[in-house]
């Protein structure tokens, strides 16, 4: 009997063998491109970048104008803005926070007794 389903047993090992092959290869050979077809179809090779034209340096200083005139921009809107702050007393670091509680209590009060009265 185990000569009989051995020859059985090894077709049906190579034949699982195969499908599962097949299947992790996408049915068999796959025409794959190459990586410089690929650049060259997303524009992504290095025939396709910008190619640089006139003096650098005078961009440079443009560029170099811009970014100064933001700086000071944001500097001076800085120094404006703490100054403002310095002015209303924002930063009272070393005064301990008033306490409130009792002119708070005192309204709540007030304002139950306008409300009972007019009931």
């Amino acid at each position: 009997m185990l000569p009989r389903v051995l020859p059985l047993a090894n077709s049906l090992r190579t034949t699982v063998s195969r499908s599962s092959v097949l299947a992790c290869n996408m049915s068999g050979h796959a025409h794959w491109k190459s990586d410089r077809d690929i650049d060259k179809e997303t524009l992504s090779h290095m025939d396709y970048l910008p190619i640089p034209e006139g003096c650098w340096s005078s961009d440079f200083k443009r560029n170099q104008g811009k970014y100064n005139v933001q700086l000071l921009l944001s500097t001076s809107i800085a120094i404006v803005t703490g100054f403002a702050m310095y002015q209303t007393g924002c930063f009272n670091a070393w005064i301990t926070p008033q306490k409130s509680c009792g002119k708070i209590q005192d309204n709540l009060t007030d304002m139950e007794a306008d409300i009972f009265s007019k009931v």
